[in-house]
């Protein structure tokens, strides 16, 4: 199944960090900065510059990602006060309810599901999720860790994956290329952020006790997987969106929760073991919602 072969390759590399977690003392604060500071931002670049949908003409698609992402984190604020959720807690319960998966999970099932119509359509949402998406939760982690606003932005401006979006975006609309020896390097890093992320998070979840499952995580997996792609689909109607855009729009957001952002809540100590059990529980039902969903659009 196409769709398994997509999940099965991160369940294995979660399971490769956990067993390395209870066999090997390991620092996961350590592995934190490297992935922040140095290969998540190189995939960003990398995904951005390489995407063939950055020219394409789509402001109905962009806006509804935008407001979807901004949408979703109003959403989990209400939770979280319904909830009694405050600071670290409140940050952690946020940034995998509305930080989805929307590249190395969300775009190889478009292309899977709509061919390279809804690979395109899925990149565009992807470029929101990298640049939106990322500020946002950056700001929302270094909140919940600091506690004030003005310093979360002054914080998350810092963050190196915020400009390397920024500095992607300028060099594929100028249509500029990367000298060789400068490309080459770009693409090793980023090669490595994938691997590097996700078998963090299985060390993460072997210090933390495994998945910990507890109401807070429950509710977090369903405003991922259920809130987020009704949302969305709300929204498509509301724009206008049709045809692939709208159907690749709605299965993105049912993507689950994003490895970054455990990435986030280990870089600002905002529970990331909390964090990790919302990202694997998502990870691992998303193999039946997703494929209902695919079944539903198609």
């Amino acid at each position: 199944m196409p769709l398994f072969d997509v999940i099965a390759p991160v369940v294995l590399l979660v399971l490769t960090g956990f067993l390395l977690g209870r066999a090997r003392p390991v620092e996961v604060r350590s592995l934190a900065p490297v992935s922040m500071y140095l290969f998540a931002p190189a995939l960003v670049f990398q995904s951005l510059t390489g995407s063939s949908a950055l020219s394409g003409d789509a402001p109905r698609l962009v806006a509804a990602c935008v407001v979807h992402l901004v949408a979703l984190l109003g959403f989990g604020f209400l939770l979280a006060a319904a909830l009694g959720l405050r600071g670290k807690r409140r940050a952690a319960f946020l940034i995998p309810a509305f930080l989805y998966n929307a590249g190395n999970y969300g775009l190889p099932v478009s292309l899977f599901a709509f061919g390279q119509a809804g690979f395109h359509a899925a990149t565009l949402v992807f470029v929101v999720n990298a640049t939106v998406g990322n500020f946002l939760a950056g700001v929302t982690a270094a909140w919940g860790s600091r506690g004030e606003p003005a310093r979360a932005v002054a914080e998350t401006l810092r963050l190196p994956v915020v400009y390397a979006a920024a500095a992607a975006l300028l060099v594929a609309a100028a249509g500029w290329s990367l000298p060789a020896w400068l490309d080459r390097t770009v693409a090793v890093l980023a090669s490595g952020a994938i691997p590097l992320l996700v078998v963090t998070l299985g060390v993460q979840l072997a210090q933390t006790g495994g998945l910990s499952p507890s109401r807070e995580v429950f509710v977090a997996a369903l405003v991922r997987l259920l809130a987020s792609p009704l949302l969305a689909a709300g929204l498509a109607g509301l724009v206008g969106l049709e045809g692939v855009g709208r159907d690749v729009f709605v299965l993105v957001a049912a993507m689950p929760s994003a490895v970054n952002a455990f990435l986030f809540a280990a870089e600002f100590d905002c529970e990331p073991g909390f964090v990790a059990a919302v990202v694997f529980t998502t990870t691992l039902a998303s193999l039946l919602s997703v494929s209902g969903l695919l079944l539903w659009l198609r």
